[in-house]
């Protein structure tokens, strides 16, 4: 496993081709990861989502006000169009937690993304050693950067 920061810049199309330079082009319709699984925690009304596997066709289904929405804008936080910004503590942060407990490293997101045939291939080509990457988890906490793992 290989673990690495992604700086707060935006993920390209394939996320790690600002880090390791990858020759992937944004149009090319066959690099694209899949979301297989993720997780939210400590953000909005969320205190731990539990995993959600994510499939052709997920549901997200609750009351309201029960969360379903800041699922989803934390997930967002991974790649928002203007790029990665720190969280707001006030305004993100569990409502009845102590605003202490926020720290720029005190998790959001997790996500893991299952890579294509291709893109398999292609980080064997780049890193040449070691078993297959065919998994990446990416995450992000309070602060700007993103965390990503190769597996």
């Amino acid at each position: 496993m290989i673990r690495g920061v992604l700086p707060s810049r935006p993920l390209a199309a394939f996320c790690w081709t600002q880090c390791y330079d990858l020759p992937v082009s944004a149009g090319d319709e066959g690099a694209t990861m899949e979301l297989i699984k993720f997780r939210i925690t400590n953000f909005r009304s969320v205190n731990d989502s539990g995993d959600i596997a994510v499939g052709d066709l997920t549901s997200l289904v609750g009351r309201n006000e029960s969360g379903k929405s800041a699922l989803l804008l934390a997930l967002a936080t991974l790649s928002p169009a203007g790029g990665r910004q720190p969280l707001s503590k006030i305004k993100d942060f569990p409502r009845g937690r102590r605003l202490e407990e926020c720290k720029p490293d005190t998790p959001v997101v997790e996500s893991h993304w299952k890579l294509t045939a291709d893109e398999t291939a292609q980080m064997a080509k780049t890193l040449g050693h070691g078993d297959p990457i065919t998994q990446v988890a990416i995450g992000r906490g309070y602060g700007p950067d993103a965390w990503v793992e190769l597996r």
